[in-house]
Protein backbone atom coordinates (compact mmCIF):
# COMPACT_ATOMS: atom_id res chain seq x y z
CA UNK A 1 0.00 0.00 0.00
CA UNK A 2 1.31 3.46 -0.89
CA UNK A 3 0.32 6.76 0.71
CA UNK A 4 1.57 10.10 -0.59
CA UNK A 5 2.00 13.29 1.46
CA UNK A 6 -0.34 15.94 0.07
CA UNK A 7 -0.70 19.38 1.72
CA UNK A 8 -2.32 19.19 5.11
CA UNK A 9 -3.48 15.57 4.87
CA UNK A 10 -2.99 13.35 7.87
CA UNK A 11 -3.19 9.59 7.75
CA UNK A 12 -2.58 6.29 9.44
CA UNK A 13 -2.39 2.69 8.34
CA UNK A 14 -3.53 -0.15 10.58
CA UNK A 15 -3.78 -3.92 10.39
CA UNK A 16 -6.45 -6.01 12.11
CA UNK A 17 -7.70 -9.57 12.27
CA UNK A 18 -11.24 -10.94 12.57
CA UNK A 19 -11.01 -10.75 16.35
CA UNK A 20 -10.66 -6.93 16.08
CA UNK A 21 -7.11 -6.90 17.39
CA UNK A 22 -5.41 -3.84 15.92
CA UNK A 23 -1.72 -3.14 15.49
CA UNK A 24 -0.42 0.20 14.30
CA UNK A 25 1.86 0.02 11.25
CA UNK A 26 2.36 3.75 10.57
CA UNK A 27 0.79 6.91 11.93
CA UNK A 28 2.16 9.30 9.30
CA UNK A 29 1.76 9.49 5.55
CA UNK A 30 4.79 7.94 3.89
CA UNK A 31 5.98 5.99 0.91
CA UNK A 32 5.34 2.26 0.76
CA UNK A 33 6.76 0.52 3.84
CA UNK A 34 8.58 -2.75 3.31
CA UNK A 35 9.67 -5.54 5.67
CA UNK A 36 6.83 -5.11 8.15
CA UNK A 37 5.93 -8.05 10.37
CA UNK A 38 2.15 -8.59 10.28
CA UNK A 39 0.63 -10.70 13.08
CA UNK A 40 -1.01 -13.95 11.99
CA UNK A 41 -4.49 -14.43 13.40
CA UNK A 42 -5.23 -17.05 16.06
CA UNK A 43 -5.55 -20.65 14.87
CA UNK A 44 -6.66 -20.70 11.23
CA UNK A 45 -7.52 -16.99 11.31
CA UNK A 46 -4.55 -15.90 9.22
CA UNK A 47 -6.22 -13.27 7.04
CA UNK A 48 -5.66 -9.68 8.13
CA UNK A 49 -7.31 -6.50 6.93
CA UNK A 50 -5.05 -3.62 5.88
CA UNK A 51 -6.81 -0.28 6.31
CA UNK A 52 -5.56 3.18 5.34
CA UNK A 53 -7.44 6.16 6.79
CA UNK A 54 -6.71 9.66 5.47
CA UNK A 55 -8.19 12.92 6.80
CA UNK A 56 -7.45 16.62 6.41
CA UNK A 57 -7.50 19.50 8.84
CA UNK A 58 -11.07 20.37 7.79
CA UNK A 59 -12.46 17.04 8.96
CA UNK A 60 -12.86 15.36 5.56
CA UNK A 61 -11.68 11.76 5.52
CA UNK A 62 -11.60 8.68 3.34
CA UNK A 63 -10.15 5.20 3.59
CA UNK A 64 -9.06 2.26 1.49
CA UNK A 65 -8.68 -1.36 2.52
CA UNK A 66 -7.44 -4.70 1.30
CA UNK A 67 -6.64 -8.08 2.81
CA UNK A 68 -3.46 -10.09 3.16
CA UNK A 69 -2.76 -13.67 4.17
CA UNK A 70 -0.12 -13.96 6.87
CA UNK A 71 1.69 -17.19 7.73
CA UNK A 72 4.15 -17.91 10.52
CA UNK A 73 7.69 -18.03 9.07
CA UNK A 74 9.58 -21.27 9.78
CA UNK A 75 12.63 -19.46 11.12
CA UNK A 76 15.31 -21.06 13.24
CA UNK A 77 15.99 -19.19 16.49
CA UNK A 78 19.11 -17.60 15.01
CA UNK A 79 17.31 -16.57 11.79
CA UNK A 80 14.42 -15.06 13.75
CA UNK A 81 16.87 -13.16 15.91
CA UNK A 82 18.70 -11.73 12.90
CA UNK A 83 15.52 -10.59 11.13
CA UNK A 84 13.72 -9.14 14.15
CA UNK A 85 16.84 -7.46 15.53
CA UNK A 86 17.47 -5.79 12.17
CA UNK A 87 13.88 -4.52 11.86
CA UNK A 88 13.76 -3.38 15.50
CA UNK A 89 17.01 -1.44 15.16
CA UNK A 90 15.75 0.21 11.95
CA UNK A 91 12.56 1.27 13.74
CA UNK A 92 14.54 2.67 16.67
CA UNK A 93 16.80 4.59 14.30
CA UNK A 94 13.69 6.11 12.68
CA UNK A 95 12.22 6.91 16.10
CA UNK A 96 9.10 4.93 15.08
CA UNK A 97 7.75 3.50 18.36
CA UNK A 98 4.65 2.07 16.65
CA UNK A 99 6.82 -0.02 14.35
CA UNK A 100 9.00 -1.13 17.28
CA UNK A 101 5.88 -2.48 18.99
CA UNK A 102 4.80 -4.17 15.74
CA UNK A 103 8.16 -5.98 15.43
CA UNK A 104 8.19 -7.00 19.10
CA UNK A 105 4.60 -8.28 18.95
CA UNK A 106 5.19 -10.32 15.81
CA UNK A 107 8.49 -11.72 17.06
CA UNK A 108 6.82 -12.81 20.31
CA UNK A 109 4.06 -14.40 18.21
CA UNK A 110 6.60 -16.52 16.35
CA UNK A 111 8.63 -17.34 19.48
CA UNK A 112 5.48 -18.58 21.25
CA UNK A 113 3.96 -20.40 18.26
CA UNK A 114 3.88 -24.19 18.03
CA UNK A 115 5.84 -26.12 15.41
CA UNK A 116 3.32 -27.96 13.22
CA UNK A 117 5.69 -29.27 10.54
CA UNK A 118 5.18 -32.93 11.58
CA UNK A 119 1.47 -32.72 12.47
CA UNK A 120 -0.91 -35.21 10.75
CA UNK A 121 -4.00 -34.30 8.72
CA UNK A 122 -6.03 -33.05 11.68
CA UNK A 123 -9.26 -32.63 9.72
CA UNK A 124 -9.31 -36.36 8.92
CA UNK A 125 -9.11 -37.03 12.68
CA UNK A 126 -12.05 -34.71 13.38
CA UNK A 127 -9.76 -32.28 15.21
CA UNK A 128 -8.79 -28.61 14.99
CA UNK A 129 -5.56 -27.79 13.16
CA UNK A 130 -2.26 -28.02 15.03
CA UNK A 131 -1.87 -24.23 14.90
CA UNK A 132 -5.04 -23.87 17.01
CA UNK A 133 -3.53 -25.89 19.86
CA UNK A 134 -0.61 -25.51 22.23
CA UNK A 135 1.46 -28.63 21.53
CA UNK A 136 3.98 -28.98 18.71
CA UNK A 137 3.20 -31.49 15.90
CA UNK A 138 -0.17 -32.23 17.54
CA UNK A 139 -3.79 -31.61 16.52
CA UNK A 140 -6.12 -29.41 18.59
CA UNK A 141 -9.43 -30.21 20.27
CA UNK A 142 -12.27 -32.27 18.78
CA UNK A 143 -14.40 -30.36 16.27
CA UNK A 144 -18.07 -29.50 16.80
CA UNK A 145 -19.95 -32.26 18.71
CA UNK A 146 -17.35 -34.99 18.22
CA UNK A 147 -15.88 -36.81 21.22
CA UNK A 148 -12.36 -38.24 21.63
CA UNK A 149 -11.80 -41.98 21.37
CA UNK A 150 -8.98 -41.69 23.92
CA UNK A 151 -8.90 -38.94 26.54
CA UNK A 152 -5.34 -37.85 27.31
CA UNK A 153 -5.61 -34.06 27.11
CA UNK A 154 -7.14 -31.69 24.57
CA UNK A 155 -4.21 -31.65 22.12
CA UNK A 156 -3.57 -35.17 20.84
CA UNK A 157 -3.46 -37.05 17.52
CA UNK A 158 -6.23 -39.57 18.23
CA UNK A 159 -9.50 -39.86 16.31
CA UNK A 160 -12.66 -37.96 17.34
CA UNK A 161 -16.00 -39.64 16.55
CA UNK A 162 -19.74 -39.12 16.94
CA UNK A 163 -21.11 -40.51 20.18
CA UNK A 164 -22.03 -44.18 19.91
CA UNK A 165 -25.66 -45.22 20.05
CA UNK A 166 -26.58 -46.60 23.48
CA UNK A 167 -28.94 -49.40 24.46
CA UNK A 168 -32.28 -48.24 25.82
CA UNK A 169 -34.07 -51.15 27.52
CA UNK A 170 -33.31 -49.92 31.07
CA UNK A 171 -31.68 -53.15 32.27
CA UNK A 172 -28.15 -54.49 32.40
CA UNK A 173 -27.92 -57.30 29.90
CA UNK A 174 -25.65 -58.75 27.26
CA UNK A 175 -22.04 -57.70 27.82
CA UNK A 176 -22.97 -54.34 29.36
CA UNK A 177 -20.94 -53.35 32.41
CA UNK A 178 -23.75 -51.13 33.75
CA UNK A 179 -27.34 -50.44 32.72
CA UNK A 180 -27.43 -49.62 28.97
CA UNK A 181 -23.71 -48.83 28.76
CA UNK A 182 -20.32 -50.45 28.47
CA UNK A 183 -19.34 -53.61 26.67
CA UNK A 184 -19.06 -53.99 22.92
CA UNK A 185 -22.63 -53.09 21.88
CA UNK A 186 -23.79 -50.11 23.95
CA UNK A 187 -22.42 -46.64 24.43
CA UNK A 188 -19.73 -45.76 26.91
CA UNK A 189 -20.60 -45.25 30.58
CA UNK A 190 -20.73 -41.94 32.44
CA UNK A 191 -18.79 -41.09 35.58
CA UNK A 192 -19.51 -43.39 38.58
CA UNK A 193 -20.93 -46.17 36.41
CA UNK A 194 -19.50 -49.71 36.60
CA UNK A 195 -16.81 -50.68 34.12
CA UNK A 196 -14.36 -53.47 33.39
CA UNK A 197 -11.84 -51.50 31.31
CA UNK A 198 -11.10 -47.99 30.11
CA UNK A 199 -12.98 -48.75 26.90
CA UNK A 200 -16.25 -48.89 28.86
CA UNK A 201 -16.00 -45.27 30.02
CA UNK A 202 -16.75 -42.05 28.11
CA UNK A 203 -13.64 -40.48 29.58
CA UNK A 204 -11.59 -43.64 28.97
CA UNK A 205 -10.79 -44.02 32.66
CA UNK A 206 -11.88 -47.11 34.64
CA UNK A 207 -10.34 -46.96 38.12
CA UNK A 208 -9.15 -49.81 40.34
CA UNK A 209 -12.63 -50.12 41.87
CA UNK A 210 -14.11 -50.78 38.40
CA UNK A 211 -15.91 -47.45 38.38
CA UNK A 212 -15.68 -44.87 35.60
CA UNK A 213 -13.87 -41.79 36.85
CA UNK A 214 -12.01 -38.75 35.62
CA UNK A 215 -8.70 -39.44 33.89
CA UNK A 216 -5.41 -38.19 35.24
CA UNK A 217 -3.92 -34.99 33.92
CA UNK A 218 -1.03 -35.78 31.59
CA UNK A 219 1.99 -33.86 30.31
CA UNK A 220 2.07 -32.88 26.63
CA UNK A 221 3.84 -35.34 24.31
CA UNK A 222 4.65 -37.44 27.43
CA UNK A 223 7.62 -35.08 27.86
CA UNK A 224 8.97 -36.54 24.59
CA UNK A 225 10.57 -39.35 26.57
CA UNK A 226 13.13 -36.84 27.85
CA UNK A 227 11.71 -36.20 31.29
CA UNK A 228 9.23 -37.24 33.99
CA UNK A 229 5.64 -35.99 34.27
CA UNK A 230 5.11 -34.90 37.87
CA UNK A 231 1.89 -33.82 39.59
CA UNK A 232 1.91 -30.79 41.90
CA UNK A 233 -0.65 -29.68 44.48
CA UNK A 234 -2.02 -26.15 45.00
CA UNK A 235 1.10 -25.19 46.98
CA UNK A 236 3.38 -26.43 44.17
CA UNK A 237 4.54 -29.47 46.14
CA UNK A 238 5.03 -32.77 44.32
CA UNK A 239 2.03 -35.03 45.01
CA UNK A 240 2.85 -38.47 46.43
CA UNK A 241 -0.10 -39.99 44.54
CA UNK A 242 -0.23 -38.55 41.02
CA UNK A 243 -3.45 -40.47 40.30
CA UNK A 244 -5.30 -37.94 42.46
CA UNK A 245 -4.47 -35.17 39.99
CA UNK A 246 -7.43 -35.72 37.66
CA UNK A 247 -8.85 -33.41 34.98
CA UNK A 248 -11.69 -32.29 37.28
CA UNK A 249 -9.27 -31.24 40.05
CA UNK A 250 -8.68 -27.48 39.86
CA UNK A 251 -6.12 -27.59 42.68
CA UNK A 252 -3.35 -29.51 40.96
CA UNK A 253 -1.30 -29.38 37.80
CA UNK A 254 1.24 -31.50 35.95
CA UNK A 255 4.61 -30.44 34.61
CA UNK A 256 7.52 -32.08 32.83
CA UNK A 257 10.71 -32.42 34.89
CA UNK A 258 13.21 -32.57 32.02
CA UNK A 259 16.28 -34.79 31.98
CA UNK A 260 19.70 -33.12 31.94
CA UNK A 261 20.36 -31.33 28.65
CA UNK A 262 16.69 -30.84 27.69
CA UNK A 263 14.42 -27.86 28.28
CA UNK A 264 10.98 -26.45 27.44
CA UNK A 265 7.44 -27.26 28.57
CA UNK A 266 7.61 -30.70 26.91
CA UNK A 267 11.42 -31.18 27.06
CA UNK A 268 11.68 -30.62 23.30
CA UNK A 269 14.48 -28.04 23.28
CA UNK A 270 18.24 -28.49 23.45
CA UNK A 271 20.63 -26.29 25.42
CA UNK A 272 21.45 -24.36 22.23
CA UNK A 273 17.79 -23.75 21.34
CA UNK A 274 16.80 -22.56 24.81
CA UNK A 275 19.88 -20.30 25.01
CA UNK A 276 19.02 -18.68 21.67
CA UNK A 277 15.42 -18.14 22.79
CA UNK A 278 16.58 -16.53 26.06
CA UNK A 279 18.97 -14.22 24.23
CA UNK A 280 16.22 -13.21 21.80
CA UNK A 281 13.84 -12.36 24.64
CA UNK A 282 16.59 -10.32 26.33
CA UNK A 283 17.08 -8.29 23.16
CA UNK A 284 13.32 -7.73 22.86
CA UNK A 285 13.17 -6.39 26.42
CA UNK A 286 16.11 -4.08 25.71
CA UNK A 287 14.37 -2.86 22.56
CA UNK A 288 11.17 -2.18 24.51
CA UNK A 289 13.18 -0.16 27.02
CA UNK A 290 14.73 1.87 24.19
CA UNK A 291 11.27 2.50 22.71
CA UNK A 292 10.06 3.88 26.05
CA UNK A 293 12.99 6.32 26.01
CA UNK A 294 11.84 7.61 22.60
CA UNK A 295 8.24 8.16 23.59
CA UNK A 296 6.13 8.12 26.74
CA UNK A 297 4.33 4.76 26.39
CA UNK A 298 1.37 4.00 28.62
CA UNK A 299 1.47 1.12 31.09
CA UNK A 300 -1.19 -0.96 29.30
CA UNK A 301 0.76 -1.02 26.02
CA UNK A 302 3.99 -1.81 27.85
CA UNK A 303 2.40 -4.71 29.76
CA UNK A 304 0.90 -6.08 26.56
CA UNK A 305 4.34 -6.19 24.94
CA UNK A 306 5.94 -7.76 28.00
CA UNK A 307 3.28 -10.50 28.18
CA UNK A 308 4.26 -11.65 24.71
CA UNK A 309 7.97 -11.64 25.50
CA UNK A 310 7.71 -13.59 28.77
CA UNK A 311 8.36 -17.34 28.65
Amino acid sequence: MKLNTIGDLQGMSKISDDNKLFGLVADLLSETRENVFLPAGGGENNTVSIIAVVSDSYGAKDFASTTATVSTPQYSRSELGAVSNHLANEALDEGDVSLVFQVLSSTANILNSVNCSLAPNCNSLGRAECSAGETSHTCGECLNDLIPTIVSGNDVNTMCVTELNSCTNGVRDGDETDVDCGGGECGKCDIERTCSSNLDCKLNSCNDDNVCGYPRKTCGMSCNGRGTCLAYDYNKNVMSDASECTVDNDYCFVKCECDDGFFGKVCDKSQTEISEAIEQRKFMLQTLSSAKDLQDVDTANTNQQISGIEV
